[in-house]
């Protein structure tokens, strides 16, 4: 009774769908790689090769750990993510440098995670190679993110302290520093 999505096996293999980011009236095709290991809503890959880049007013934050290393991009509204019938509107994504630190290898623009996903209950066909989306209790949830430039972490004995403040950001602005 859901939306169907087709796919096909990425070289990971992974299910990749085709999809489409709709910002100030442009309607950008995009390749997403299926990730349900990761919390975020989507990650898109900029760089000199990709048509894709951070909108005003995204923030620099560390947006995960991967097995690469710490990953470090930027955070934004993307604007309304289309995935067939399904539209995502006001979805937060992560703007990655491809190629950059931390950052996995990606085929495509990027990945489409949980953080999106979670809107629905997913079931994955495989023999007819469609991903199914129902929405759930949670598809009308605005998507929301830690955007106070500050990356957390526990001490020894269990305090919360900053590890990193972002340049231009809120806490940065307020005066925050490592350690506190």
């Amino acid at each position: 009774s859901g939306a169907r999505i087709p796919f096909v096996m990425g070289e990971h293999p992974v299910p990749v769908i085709e999809c489409a980011l709709e910002d100030g009236g442009r309607r950008t095709p995009l390749t997403l790689s299926v990730d349900t290991g990761a919390a975020h809503n989507i990650s898109l890959m900029i760089g000199p090769e990709s048509s894709l880049g951070a909108p005003p007013g995204a923030m620099p934050l560390v947006t995960g750990h991967s097995y690469w290393g710490e990953m470090s991009g930027l955070v934004g509204r993307a604007g309304t993510l289309h995935i067939g019938d399904v539209a995502l509107t006001g979805i937060l994504a992560a703007y990655l440098e491809k190629g950059a630190p931390g950052v996995p290898p990606c085929g495509g623009d990027g990945n489409l995670r949980n953080g999106a996903l979670r809107r629905f209950n997913v079931t994955f066909d495989y023999a007819r190679k469609e991903m199914i989306l129902e929405p759930n209790s949670q598809t009308t949830e605005p998507f929301e993110f830690n955007m106070s430039g500050l990356a957390l972490g526990r001490t020894e004995d269990g305090a919360l302290s900053v590890l990193k403040v972002f340049e231009g950001t809120p806490a940065a602005e307020r005066g925050m520093a490592v350690g506190d």
